[in-house]
């Protein structure tokens, strides 16, 4: 059986969980992603977070992926430093915009569940950050 030819940021989807270490430092198996996110960026603006008494500054991912502004973060609000969670934002979901290193979303929150002793929560956990970013700015909405 012959296999579609895949783009150049792109790398096959395995789902059985058994695909090797493709860097070969480790024996580990796991899953791969779909998409090959290491080199695309087309550029990475340092945002500051404006949460009240804090302020974090996260360096942002923004890619253009089949014509379409993709935004890849790390929520500064529920992660850690033994765990990042990681979010997604796409044109198609938020409008946004990336001129001259400035970043612009409309208004998004993190859709990840702080863990506690029960790991299903469905979404009564949820993280509260909700956000816009404004050219590298980001506060409350």
């Amino acid at each position: 059986m012959s296999r579609p030819a895949l783009k150049r940021n792109e790398e096959s989807y395995h789902i059985c969980g058994d695909v090797k270490d493709p860097t070969g430092i480790s024996n580990k198996m796991g899953q791969q992603s779909s998409i090959d996110l290491t080199g695309s960026a087309i550029g990475h603006p340092e945002i500051r977070f404006d949460l009240g008494a804090e302020t974090f500054v996260v360096t942002a991912d923004v890619y253009l992926q089949d014509g379409e502004l993709l935004v890849h973060l790390i929520c500064p609000q529920c992660s850690t430093p033994e765990k990042a969670n990681g979010l997604t934002i796409r044109a198609s979901q938020k409008q946004m915009s990336y001129e001259n290193e400035l970043l612009s979303v409309e208004p998004f929150g993190c859709t990840w569940e702080i863990e506690g002793s029960l790991r299903r929560n469905f979404g009564l956990n949820r993280c509260t950050l909700r956000v816009a970013i404004d050219k590298n700015v980001a506060r409350r909405a």
